[in-house]
């Protein structure tokens, strides 16, 4: 027979959803057999409990029968969670002269779920209407005031303005969300009145324009035309409304001269070029200078720069920089231009920053000027100039050929020069490239592997080209990939590529011999850890390869265990779930990982967490480890659990005072068991004469976070002597 501790004792193993699901099945039953009904009055009785616990576990089972009576009640209790179970039943059931008197009884933060409630139900206005009309008129505080924003237009018109001042921000947005004429007019009626604007009115003015672009922008829009030549509009918010309707906003702007208002990105091919141009004269971008202007434009906005203000892209000496040229849409007036800046005389003599624009030029025309500088001594020189002829590959793929055999007889240079054009090399769009210029790209790397002055910076660009230009071909894969790795390591992470299944497979199929390596141990964790974040999350693309190495690695246990587990609960969160009852059983420590402790928190509790929550478990596992999970809190644990918990910090805090200040974050779960009353069992720690003092306050600071009335008559009576001030910091906690 079903009996209330029978069904506790059944959800004691559950987990969180679980629980919620069984309870759900006897709220059903009680309905269907009525209100004499075994599973109702179960129900009812732990509705009735002490335990806010049991009265949550009641309250939504008793959610599923629609009682009135019952759901009134849970409606007031003291308990928040408890009471939100009744709020949608509420709203369905409870008649309209009942829910009045709640409206009085139940605390102010609670009023604003209620009445959003009420309003999926279609009664909200005509309650509110009729409270606040029977209260007073004219409403300046308390339940009325919060009340307010939920009535109706005709009652909001007969307030006056500066009622409107004391609402809060949540509050406003629902006023906005429901009656935007109305918050539009309040607006308009005080900043076109003759007197100046209060900080207030201005203050409102804005939230209103804000909330306005999220429920109603182009009522919103209108308001802005009015604002901006009266109120000092947020400049947010004119960000907001110009991605929204950008030419009337850009026109808006450019009439009332604001200046610094909008960022050039956000506003990128939204409006016409003219316009756009006529916006940056105007100062309407916090980008001040032309450059600026031109480097955040796209290449059709640039294009239209160039040709009709490129003047302003010229320095003193009359030559354009060259991250400015680079920029230049059309390839002959890169070109003229780069040319322009090769002869300038100035230049010439800073060989470094001359070397730079000969990218633009084609490969024949840049050999031509810069031969006779190609044997220069300095090597920065030497390399400037032919990683600048390497990376004309990018505006001339159709020399590429001639600029990768250049770069084969330059492999023999040091590492600074090789670094370079490699470098260069890899920053040219891997579109520019066919599948038969690899055997040349695969000539140039095997020269830097071969090079005993290869720099790690040198052979990470080599593994960063080879997963690039798998793009174009596996090429480079077969040949390459697992020389480069066994040189350069696993640190280029593949998500930044994009690349299909097949290929991925292919990746890894060539990295397994590094992996089944007889290596050093260090090495070999090193090697695991690396293919985990190498792959990341493209290991759910290849998961008939990845999964049983990331199974393997976890049995196999040693440092790279944790991070194949988070790997496993990231990416195949099934599966992780089926090995992690053993491994925990194994490896207890491993609950200090976050993701660990977020699915046994959540989706295995029962005796897996009841373990975990044991003092010898705490103390093995958390107090060694100096650590706790950032999510480590007992919202969804059951009361036992919640108890027990509180019990094993208490018996710590009782027999290792000496070493109190390892136990403070221990003590940090404790604000979220809200079924145990700390105030009771922490007597004796929060007394006036306990030591130390800083685990004392500690814990008088837990208790304003709590909801039963004996923690607040804890921390009332510390009102009375030298713990008076973290007793008036804890109310103010609660209080809030």
């Amino acid at each position: 027979m079903l009996t209330g501790s029978s069904l506790l004792q059944e959800l004691e193993g559950l987990s969180r959803g679980q629980r919620y699901r069984r309870v759900v099945e006897v709220g059903r039953a009680a309905r269907a057999g009525g209100s004499e009904c075994r599973e109702h009055v179960v129900l009812v009785e732990l509705s009735r409990s002490t335990v806010p616990y049991e009265r949550l576990i009641g309250a939504l089972g008793l959610w599923q029968t629609g009682s009135s009576s019952e759901t009134l009640r849970i409606l007031s209790d003291p308990c928040d969670r408890v009471a939100r179970q009744a709020m949608f039943p509420a709203a369905e059931a409870i008649p309209d002269e009942s829910l009045l008197k709640v409206f009085d009884e139940i605390p102010l933060q609670r009023l604003a779920m209620l009445c959003g409630c009420l309003e999926r139900s279609g009664r909200v206005t005509a309650l509110v209407d009729r409270y606040v009309m029977a209260v007073s008129p004219v409403v300046r505080k308390g339940v009325g005031l919060t009340l307010l924003c939920w009535a109706s237009a005709a009652v909001l018109a007969a307030q006056p303005a500066t009622t409107f001042y004391l609402l809060r921000k949540s509050e406003s947005a629902v006023l906005v969300r429901r009656n935007p004429d109305f918050a539009v007019s309040l607006v308009k009626q005080c900043i076109e009145s003759k007197d100046s604007l209060s900080p207030a009115a201005v203050s409102q003015a804005n939230c209103v324009l804000f909330h306005l672009h999220r429920y109603h922008p182009s009522i919103g829009l209108q308001l802005l035309v009015t604002m901006i030549p009266r109120v000092c509009t947020s400049k947010g918010c004119i960000e907001s409304y110009a991605s929204i309707y950008p030419t009337e906003v850009a026109e808006i702007l450019i009439k009332h001269k604001m200046t610094s208002t909008l960022h050039i990105k956000r506003f990128l091919d939204k409006v016409p070029p003219e316009l756009f141009l006529r916006m940056f004269h105007a100062g309407v971008f916090h980008e001040k200078t032309f450059r600026e202007f031109f480097f955040e434009a796209s290449p059709k906005l640039r294009l239209f720069l160039y040709e009709n203000s490129k003047r302003n892209l010229y320095d003193c000496d009359g030559t354009m920089d060259i991250d400015m040229i680079e920029l230049i849409p059309k390839a002959e007036e890169r070109e003229r231009e780069a040319l322009h800046a090769l002869m300038n005389e100035k230049l010439q003599l800073d060989m470094r920053s001359w070397a730079l624009f000969l990218s633009p030029l084609p490969f024949p025309k840049a050999m031509e000027v810069a031969k006779q500088h190609l044997s220069e001594r300095d090597v920065t020189i030497r390399a400037q100039l032919v990683g600048s002829i390497a990376y004309g590959g990018q505006y001339h793929p159709e020399c590429l050929d001639d600029i990768l055999d250049f770069c084969i007889k330059r492999s023999n240079e040091n590492d600074v020069v090789r670094g370079n054009f490699l470098t260069r090399l890899s920053n040219i769009s891997h579109r520019k490239f066919e599948e038969r210029h690899l055997p040349k790209v695969e000539a140039i790397i095997r020269a830097a592997l071969n090079a005993k002055d290869a720099s790690s910076c040198t052979l990470d660009t080599c593994c960063y080209m080879v997963l690039k230009l798998a793009l174009v071909s596996d090429a480079l894969i077969d040949s390459l990939l697992l020389d480069v790795v066994r040189r350069a390591g696993l640190g280029t992470n593949l998500t930044r590529f994009a690349l299909a299944r097949p290929k991925l497979s292919r990746i890894w199929e060539r990295l397994e011999p590094l992996l089944h390596e007889e290596e050093a141990c260090d090495s070999n964790i090193y090697a695991k850890r690396g293919i985990m974040m190498m792959f990341s999350s493209c290991m759910r693309d290849i998961s008939d390869q990845s999964l049983p190495y990331l199974r393997k690695v976890c049995e196999e246990g040693g440092s790279a265990a944790r991070s194949a587990i988070s790997a496993l609960l990231k990416y195949f969160p099934a599966e992780a779930m089926e090995i992690l009852p053993g491994l925990l059983e194994r490896k207890p420590k491993i609950i200090c990982q976050q993701e660990v402790y977020d699915v046994v928190g959540n989706n295995l509790q029962g005796e897996m967490l009841e373990k975990i929550l044991s003092v010898e478990s705490i103390k093995g596992t958390f107090l060694n480890e100096g650590s706790l999970p950032d999510r480590f809190r007992g919202h969804s644990w059951t009361f036992a659990k919640q108890q027990k918990y509180a019990d094993a910090i208490l018996k710590l805090v009782e027999t290792n005072g000496k070493r109190w200040w390892s136990l403070l974050f221990l003590t940090k779960p404790l604000d979220s068991l809200y079924s145990v009353n700390l105030a009771d069992m922490f007597c004796a720690v929060i007394s006036e004469d306990s030591e130390p003092t800083a685990l004392r306050d500690c814990f008088i600071n837990l208790l304003g976070r709590g909801e039963n009335p004996d923690s607040l008559q804890a921390l009332l009576e510390t009102l009375d002597d030298s713990r008076a001030p973290v007793g008036i910091c804890a109310i103010q906690k609660r209080a809030a």
